[in-house]
């Protein structure tokens, strides 16, 4: 599963970020808004991948095991890598919902 997760997701965050760097050159013709809640929610997206790789899906890989035992001897980070799950999460759907009102404004 992991693999399937690596060959889907590292493939993907160098597409976004030629997304990125194409908005980037096309800022001057779009919408201030639009750019800036674009590129945070790309940030937001990207953010949620990584943490949510090494807070749940490495667990079931053997040479990641020195990470969860370490993870789970430091609490707080443990804790503030589960808050980020639900945070980012709620970042994300913000952003949509930011990105959509956005473009009904446009209109």
């Amino acid at each position: 599963v992991n693999l399937i997760y690596l060959i889907f997701g590292v493939p993907s965050l160098f597409g976004y970020a030629l997304v990125v760097k194409s908005i980037t050159k096309l800022r001057k013709t779009l919408s201030p808004s639009f750019f800036h809640i674009f590129i945070m929610t790309a940030c937001c997206n990207v953010a949620t991948y990584i943490n949510t790789w090494f807070t749940m899906r490495l667990e079931s890989e053997e040479s990641f095991f020195f990470y969860y035992e370490w993870i789970n001897k430091v609490a707080f980070l443990r804790n503030a890598q589960q808050l980020c799950i639900g945070y980012f999460y709620y970042a994300q759907n913000l952003c949509v919902f930011l990105l959509t009102v956005d473009r009904f404004i446009a209109i």
